[in-house]
């Protein structure tokens, strides 16, 4: 382990005053680029490594352009892939969250925060490969190019950093109960041929039930992969499939969900369905989890203690400054 020289340490805690983002978040996010940064990784110099590191955290704060800082929670597990774009390759990853804009007041001093709002986009080179560590549920600070749709925003973000926050966001399922079910965008899958979207957030539900669920592996890249039918289908003989990131794919066959997203046709007149979000029924039954066994010493463990213990921690922002 190496330790964050002073000066930088002095640094990211100005940061974190600056951005209201806390250290601790700046400092795991410092170690996440040292640990996934491709040019980090071929650096022979611990120190070195940490002033690049510190070069590209603070990169992603300070360089935003227009963009605008967010609260940010996804509502889905972000899907992020390599592809080759114009000869070189690049990261390009899809997310779908609850959002609040963070604004200041006239004065300055205080901060003043927008509706929670359904947010979707597209998210490329270091922005998109940022996604991947996230966790859904998590909120986290950002800063992001955004667009209002006549419903939702459409984001995007091509430097996007994301530091996790203490601050609440309701459930997605709250969320949804509220601001979407009463907007009649309920189809079957066999009227999603007439429901072309207008734009990233002009979504559709299908309620549907899982015939197979699995992920697989295409050119070394794993997908996960829900095939499912409604009474639309019943008696053809067919099905529809959507694509999720694999940690999404939780919920067994047999099961009745909600799959939200957003549709597109293509030239020859098929179906593209972008899955934006799944919200289980209470007809769904989940994958079952294989559970490692845990010592004796382990179990004795008081969770709530330990709980009560992190926020504390949180709270006096004991940073731990080794990597």
């Amino acid at each position: 382990m190496a330790q964050i020289p002073p000066d930088i340490q002095e640094g990211i805690k100005k940061l974190g005053e600056a951005v209201e983002v806390p250290t601790k978040s700046l400092v795991m996010r410092l170690k996440e680029i040292v640990e996934t940064d491709d040019t980090i990784k071929t650096m022979e110099q611990d120190d070195f490594k940490i002033r690049y590191a510190w070069a590209l955290l603070y990169r992603e704060y300070s360089m935003a352009g227009k963009a605008i800082d967010f609260y940010f929670s996804p509502v889905s597990c972000p899907r992020v892939r390599e592809i080759t774009l114009k000869g070189d390759k690049t990261f390009v990853g899809d997310v779908t969250a609850l959002v609040q804009k963070i604004e200041k007041s006239v004065e300055g001093a205080e901060r003043v925060l927008g509706p929670v709002t359904y947010a979707s986009g597209t998210f490329w080179r270091q922005g998109a490969k940022n996604l991947s560590g996230l966790m859904k549920g998590r909120v986290y600070k950002t800063a992001l190019i955004a667009k209002e749709n006549k419903w939702g925003i459409t984001i995007s973000s091509d430097r996007a950093g994301f530091a996790e926050v203490e601050h609440k966001m309701p459930d997605f399922k709250e969320f949804y109960n509220k601001e979407i079910e009463s907007k009649n965008v309920q189809i079957t899958i066999g009227e999603m041929d007439l429901n072309k979207s207008d734009n990233g957030t002009d979504i559709k539900v299908v309620q549907a039930t899982v015939i197979e669920s699995d992920v697989g592996e295409k050119d070394g890249k794993e997908y996960g992969r829900y095939i499912i039918m409604d009474d639309s289908l019943v008696g053809s003989g067919s099905n529809f499939a959507i694509f999720v990131a694999p940690k999404d794919v939780v919920w067994l066959q047999g099961s009745i969900i909600i799959f939200g997203g957003t549709i597109d046709i293509d030239k020859e007149g098929a179906v593209r369905w972008n899955n934006q979000f799944i919200l289980p029924t209470d007809l769904a039954i989940k994958k079952d989890l294989i559970v490692k066994p845990v010592s004796e010493k382990m179990e004795e463990v008081d969770v709530g203690e330990v709980k009560t213990e992190a926020k504390k921690e949180e709270k006096k922002e004991d940073v731990d400054f080794e990597i």
